[in-house]
């Protein structure tokens, strides 16, 4: 059996010669592609010529499906074909006991099981419209390396064998009719080194091509087979189906790809306007937020953010595809999560997993029908809305970043996040109350000539009592609810609305400041704006705010007072401040090096670092190091930093984000902060960005210090992986 049947994923120079135009996509040739060229395989240029699609910032909620043939073993994860060839793994240790030795019965030999005897493409896609989603994004082809589509460079799909159908055909059809829009996912780039475990013992995978040529490929090494294998079945998912989304996994995040898939992004983008389209691309990291739209996996953002983006998570809670033991989520969290993320400029991409037959669990068809049940009735704060000067307010911001969805929000009424339409503001309440909630962000402070016309309830018909001071908007609950959960005040407003200053530092340590302002009215309006740093005025000049509109201004101060420093903009009496910290900012992101291993020597400032690895920056993860097959192991990552004499006396902290799993922060040899705790008591810190203040015994003013961070790597995905990673912020 295993010879016989291999389960040859790759079959890349054999099946090209069925087709001439599959035969052209190579490293050399893509890139000019074609048919139109605006886009070239650089990031300015795709800056330049990138626009966000309208259906997408409309859209605001799709629906991911996650079915292929891990959904037979139903058991661990989607990651089962992995898994069960890594001895002592749960899986592994399952699927001995229920099917044997992986020799004798490995993941090709669940292919025939996999029939998809229920699966009707047009009643899944009636449920999906049902649930409110505007675009789908079936996964064409997942880290297994099974095609769920019709290939011609890929022999093991659902055509040839399995369910004898082109799934991803049949859900393209149905979306079309039903007038969603089409996306999918390929996650080839993980394929190559997904089977690495089988090949370390006697298994169906071992001398096979189960994975790219027989080789498993570490996941920051590139090679020109690897490339063209990736780009060969990318584009000819681009051409068959003219997706006007395409979601990647991570491994197209590594440094090493960057440059080819900016190949990839510029043939798409080029494509798609050959096919009168604008399209997205979806990517976790690395690559800048302006030329494509950032996805964040199970978690969400904690802040307003400038360009879209867009949180992909599923209603199960343990696994993107079907296992027996799911636990799902409820329609409350997830139109509260869906709430949270609109207010903030994103969108909500949430994934079913159906059973191996092609049918949906009766529960995870009752959550998206109560998504839709709601978004009847308050689908006019969600869709085609736009963000407005800050998401919202209240005691809970949300989680913030990867994997922090598991558990539901306990919002209260004081919870509200704002959208906008036209000179219209939804402030979407997360709880109930018999009482009042006062909307401050409509305080005196932040307004300018405001005046409230109307406020009404989204599928209420009783009469709201509301009464605006110069705190703010007070508004009474009505008695009756309207849905179950999130209730959005419709406000018609007239006047000047100022955000919340922000900053970042730039590439050549610069601040850049910004703030949104947003113009109720129906005429432009011109307003003076002043930048002060330290009460000077740095910049003054008038600004045109258009209408009915969210409005940036940005302005990039090269000359900032040393030391402790106030920077704030005033916009007609409107004080807003962006920063007040320390300056020059001291870059926490660039130069560290990295090395393996557990040497407590390591700390000392006089290490030789001649033998450590240089990293591109933090945050990453740590996968780029080691990748899957090096767990329970240490790492450092280290670099020097330079603190003026004059801050000798400040109090300073130092942000460093979220350290997975667990770690140690050093400062000149001393341990100045701990996170979780070392094995084998091991508790993941992964979800909590944590800060360490700098105690002034360990620092050498005026010098430079060695800063290094101990990091366990316990399940492979080790590493500081979100940020914030500085500036230095001063304590009290």
């Amino acid at each position: 059996m295993k010879h016989s049947i291999t389960l040859l994923l790759l079959v890349l120079f054999s099946c090209q010669s069925s087709d001439k135009s599959l035969a052209t996509y190579n490293i050399e040739s893509v890139a000019s592609a074609k048919g139109t060229e605006v886009f070239q395989d650089n990031w300015d240029n795709i800056r330049e010529n990138y626009k966000f699609p309208e259906w997408f910032q409309d859209a605001k909620f799709g629906i991911f499906i996650h079915w292929g043939i891990y959904s037979i073993p139903a058991f661990g994860t989607e990651w089962y074909a992995r898994h069960m060839y890594m001895q002592n793994s749960n899986e592994y240790k399952y699927h001995v006991e229920k099917y044997g030795d992986p020799l004798t019965f490995g993941y090709k030999d669940f292919i025939p099981m996999f029939t998809a005897e229920k699966f009707n493409a047009d009643e899944w896609v009636e449920l999906f419209k049902e649930s409110g989603a505007k675009y789908i994004v079936p996964v064409a082809e997942h880290h297994d390396g099974f095609a769920m589509y019709d290939s011609k460079v890929n022999s093991w799909n659902s055509v040839n064998m399995g369910p004898k159908k082109d799934i991803v055909g049949l859900l393209q059809k149905a979306a079309d009719k039903r007038g969603l829009i089409f996306g999918l996912s390929t996650h080839r780039a993980e394929n190559a080194w997904f089977y690495g475990g089988g090949m370390k013992f006697p298994s169906d995978v071992q001398d096979s091509t189960i994975t790219l040529y027989g080789e498993r490929l570490e996941r920051n090494q590139v090679n020109t087979r690897f490339m063209n294998n990736f780009m060969t079945h990318t584009y000819e998912l681009i051409d068959k189906y003219h997706p006007r989304l395409i979601w990647f996994d991570w491994t197209v995040n590594s440094p090493q790809i960057m440059p080819y898939f900016n190949k990839i992004m510029a043939h798409y983008y080029n494509t798609a306007i050959d096919w009168g389209e604008e399209v997205v691309v979806n990517t976790k990291y690395g690559y800048p937020k302006d030329v494509m739209v950032w996805d964040v996996e199970r978690g969400k953002s904690d802040a307003l953010k400038r360009y879209p983006w867009q949180t992909d998570t599923s209603v199960g809670k343990k696994s993107w595809s079907y296992v027996v033991d799911e636990e799902n989520k409820t329609p409350e969290q997830i139109v509260q999560d869906l709430v949270d993320i609109v207010s903030k400029n994103g969108n909500l991409l949430l994934n079913v997993g159906p059973r191996a037959d092609g049918s949906i669990t009766e529960e995870q068809q009752s959550v998206l029908r109560g998504i839709g049940e709601w978004l009847k009735i308050n689908g006019e704060a969600i869709y085609g809305t736009r963000t407005w000067v800050r998401y919202g307010e209240g005691a809970i911001k949300g989680a913030s970043g990867a994997f922090t969805d598991s558990h539901a929000t306990s919002y209260t009424a004081g919870d509200i996040r704002f959208t906008t339409h036209g000179n219209i503001l939804y402030a979407t309440s997360l709880g109930w109350t018999d009482g009042k909630i006062l909307i401050s962000s409509l305080d005196a402070s932040k307004t300018k000539n405001m005046e409230i016309k109307n406020v009404s309830l989204l599928g209420s018909n009783e009469k709201i009592d509301w009464n605006y001071t110069d705190k703010g908007l007070e508004i009474q609950f009505p008695k009756n609810k309207p849905c179950e959960y999130a209730y959005s005040f419709k406000i018609e407003l007239n006047g000047l609305a100022i955000g919340d200053a922000s900053y970042t530092i730039t590439p050549d340590n610069n601040l850049e400041i910004s703030d949104y302002i947003y113009n109720h009215s129906n005429k432009p309006q011109t307003v003076a704006l002043q930048v002060k740093n330290d009460n000077k005025v740095v910049k003054e000049e008038p600004f045109i705010i258009e209408p009915s509109v969210r409005n940036e201004y940005i302005h990039v101060l090269t000359e900032v007072s040393n030391g402790l420093c106030d920077i704030s903009m005033q916009i007609e009496g409107l004080k807003t401040s962006a920063y007040t910290g320390l300056f020059p900012a001291l870059n926490f992101e660039d130069n560290w090096k990295f090395h393996r291993g557990d040497d407590m020597a390591w700390t000392k400032p006089d290490v030789d670092e001649s033998e450590w690895e240089p990293t591109a920056k933090l945050p990453q993860n740590w996968e780029t190091h080691s990748g899957y097959d090096a767990p329970r192991v240490f790492g450092w990552y280290r670099k020097t930093i330079n603190i003026p004499e004059e801050w000798r006396h400040l109090k300073l902290i130092l942000p460093i984000g979220s350290i997975d799993d667990a770690g140690e922060v050093y400062l000149n040899g001393i341990c100045i902060g701990k996170s979780g705790s070392l094995p084998p008591n091991f508790i993941s810190s992964g979800n909590v960005p944590i800060e360490v203040e700098l105690p002034e015994h360990a620092i050498q003013y005026g010098k430079d210090n060695i800063l290094s961070i101990r990091i366990f790597d316990d399940r492979g995905d080790g590493g500081i992986v979100r940020g914030p990673l500085g500036p230095l912020k001063v304590g009290k």
